[in-house]
């Protein structure tokens, strides 16, 4: 059960412009998370910039972007996020066996070595157990210096909207449960 209500009304001039953004971008629906997130509006804002442009500007191939984002998802076992990105997985051209292979990525053979080294980067990032730094140096034989500060900046965009998601309980939008994959 969520923890907040969701803003559902126009409070003010800018949780009315925030509201409109996510329903403009969402077909005319507001997700769950944009309604909780405008009950700080400036936030808000700020935080959808930065999604947008993590998620339509970067060098970083999408590919691996979406491996580390679910990965993120997985880690925190915060659902909500894991079947969002599951979508945008699908709609990159990733099979299912390629995104559950987020799971137990190390001995699954579907994923390449740069796909299992960006992961093993995302738990090390997450965990901060003191394993990012040589694996981000081992992942620069592969990705631009700028590539891995895109990766590194997801990771923390995504571990931000996990956080929040879990702490204020935002329940999933309505149709989304069956994009979980049964061992969830």
């Amino acid at each position: 059960m969520a923890v907040v209500s969701d803003v559902t009304g126009e409070r003010d001039e800018e949780t009315r412009r925030f509201l409109e953004r996510a329903a403009r971008a969402g077909g005319g629906q507001v997700l769950n998370v944009f309604r909780v997130a405008a009950h700080s509006p400036e936030l808000a804002h700020a935080w959808w910039d930065m999604m947008r442009v993590a998620l339509t500007r970067l060098s970083l191939a999408p590919r691996l972007r979406e491996l580390a984002i679910l990965r993120v998802f997985l880690l925190a076992r915060v659902p909500y996020g894991f079947v969002h990105h599951v979508t945008i997985a699908r709609r990159l051209g990733m099979s299912d066996r390629e995104i559950w292979a987020v799971r137990y990525y190390e001995s699954d053979p579907t994923l390449g070595e740069l796909e299992r080294l960006v992961l093993r980067y995302t738990d090390a990032t997450v965990a901060l157990d003191g394993r990012a730094q040589s694996l981000a140096r081992e992942l620069l034989a592969h990705l631009s210096e700028r590539e891995l500060v895109e990766l590194t900046f997801c990771i923390g965009i995504w571990s931000m909207m996990a956080r929040l998601l879990s702490a204020l309980g935002v329940e999933m939008d309505e149709g989304t449960q069956s994009l979980l994959p049964g061992w969830w």
